[in-house]
């Protein structure tokens, strides 16, 4: 009987220091509301790890068939980046497209959303950084063919960027 107690006393030992660790230690959890490849409409939650946290945000591809091939011409990655949060954009393209300075997210013709802070690029891609504001977003959420626009060393570019599931999946990226 008494070694009954003694094998309780230390399973719940055993447990009560493994629920501290969990309580006290270092989380590597998500903190927003979401979970890897959750589907809002044409965006998908991503969650890669950098610097021992998830960071997710929303992504969307565009791409070209010919045939059996697929190939992306552009990636977007929207989300809450850096130390202050704020919403921003990262357009990505592949290596053998050089994106020049001045790229911009635009409604149309006339209406131009937001200017790219920046674009570098490296053997593997060519990216473009753009911060959105509220008034970004709204414009950006009401137009109804949004794209992405640079000048390439081919000439001028412009992907579209469906807007479909984008507000309802910053608002979960927010929880």
């Amino acid at each position: 009987m008494k070694n009954c107690y003694k094998k309780a006393l230390f399973a719940l030992t055993g447990l009560a220091i493994i629920g501290a660790g969990f309580f006290y230690g270092k989380h590597n959890t998500v903190e927003a509301g979401v979970k890897e490849g959750q589907r809002f409409e044409d965006w998908e939650v991503a969650c890669p790890m950098q610097d021992n946290k998830k960071i997710c945000f929303l992504t969307q591809s565009v791409t070209s068939t010919k045939g059996s091939k697929r190939d992306i011409l552009v990636i977007y990655q929207i989300g809450y980046f850096g130390k202050h949060n704020k919403l921003s954009m990262y357009q990505l393209v592949p290596p053998n497209i050089q994106i020049e300075p001045g790229a911009i997210i635009i409604a149309s013709e006339t209406n131009l959303i937001a200017p790219s802070k920046y674009v570098s690029c490296n053997p593997t891609l060519c990216s473009a950084f753009t911060e959105i504001s509220d008034s970004d977003l709204e414009t950006l959420l009401a137009s109804p063919t949004p794209q992405f626009s640079y000048t390439s060393n081919t000439g001028q570019v412009k992907w579209p960027i469906s807007t479909k599931g984008l507000k309802e999946g910053l608002v979960a990226l927010k929880k």
